[in-house]
């Protein structure tokens, strides 16, 4: 309770349903990966989210995604979607894009 009233004070709360994708993906990082990995790792974890990430799925909140939407998504790495500006992807990229 104290520290969800130092991040509303910090104005670092987000309301579960407004959260965004990215910002969820920025605490993620500063929680769960930077306390626990090394810096190599953890700086390739902040390129795959800005790269192949945030450009394409960083807007939307996190209520708002869904199988169908992510499927989609990763679809288009397999693929490639110029459109989207998606270009293709290799298995093992892809691989690690999820993991993440």
């Amino acid at each position: 309770m104290i520290k969800a009233k130092q991040e509303a004070n910090n104005n670092e709360y987000v309301e579960k349903d407004k959260i965004t994708l990215e910002e969820w993906l920025k605490k993620w990082i500063h929680i769960h990966k930077k306390p626990f990995v090394k810096p190599r790792t953890l700086q390739w974890y902040i390129e795959k989210i800005k790269t192949n990430i945030i450009p394409y799925l960083g807007n939307f909140s996190m209520q708002s995604l869904d199988r169908l939407i992510l499927q989609e998504y990763f679809s288009d790495l397999t693929t490639g979607n110029e459109k989207k500006g998606i270009k293709k992807y290799s298995p093992k990229t892809i691989k690690e894009i999820k993991s993440i």
